[in-house]
């Protein structure tokens, strides 16, 4: 009875121990095949390495709760009515500092760009400025400014627009200077707009008009412009007083 009772446990722990090492081997199967899984999950499947990559496109905004701030020399008194009527038409906010005579370094050592962002908190920075720093060759000195303002401006998207040819400076080098801060897509460069002037350096306020369409269509796209907006073309012109408007005796914020 003894042995038989032996001989008894010795097959219930025989197969106690057989069960066991079965289920290790299978519990251990799963555990590497979800190891695996985890580890597929882990890799992005969109990444640049799978054959899924597709390059992101850059998203064209649209003019819903934009606020645009205009800043610069005389030009802005020009371009501005003619943003103001995209802004009636695609129904986005507008503002505008004029400073007549106004150079790059005036507004990098003044604190108006910082003070109307302060002030209007824009989603969008539109800058016209380098006319008046045409025939000057400090390029170091420019070069710093043209940083400044950028610095100021941050993260905003913006557009710099480059000054119209003036055949009294046909050296241009400040514009490559400009350019070259700025980087690709955030710089117009206005120096083939053909423009008719009213005194020689301003453009004609249909010429203006014409100017602010090219611009508008440049930063449409987004094959060009970093920060593309797309906005509607306005069929009709509109009255305009800038926020702000500095004849050549203006000194700026401190």
């Amino acid at each position: 009875m003894n042995k038989r009772f032996l001989f008894n446990t010795f097959l219930l722990f025989a197969a106690m121990a057989s069960y066991a090492q079965s289920n290790y081997r299978v519990l251990n199967t799963q555990t590497q095949t979800y190891e695996q899984i985890d580890r597929k999950i882990a890799v992005n499947p969109f990444s640049p390495s799978s054959g899924n990559y597709v390059p992101t496109e850059k998203k064209v905004a649209g003019s819903s709760k934009q606020i645009v701030l205009l800043i610069g020399d005389s030009m802005v008194g020009k371009l501005a009515p003619r943003f103001n009527d995209y802004a009636i038409k695609n129904n986005f906010e507008f503002h505008s500092e004029v400073w007549i005579g106004s150079t790059i370094r005036d507004w990098a050592l003044a604190t108006d760009l910082q003070y109307q962002i302060d002030r209007f908190r824009p989603t969008y920075v539109i800058i016209s400025l380098g006319i008046n720093d045409l025939g000057y060759h400090d390029y170091t000195r420019r070069e710093e400014a043209v940083k400044t303002i950028l610095q100021t401006i941050g993260d905003i998207p913006y557009t710099w627009i480059g000054p119209l040819h003036y055949s009294r400076f046909p050296n241009r080098t400040i514009v490559d200077i400009i350019k070259a801060q700025t980087g690709k897509g955030c710089f117009f460069d206005s120096s083939s707009i053909q423009a008719k002037r009213v005194d020689g350096l301003h453009p004609t306020q249909i010429a203006a008009n014409f100017w602010v369409d090219k611009v508008v269509d440049w930063m449409a796209e987004p094959s060009l412009a970093s920060h593309p907006l797309s906005l509607e073309d306005p069929d009709f012109t509109s009255a305009y007083i800038p926020d702000e408007h500095h004849g050549m005796g203006y000194h700026g914020r401190r």
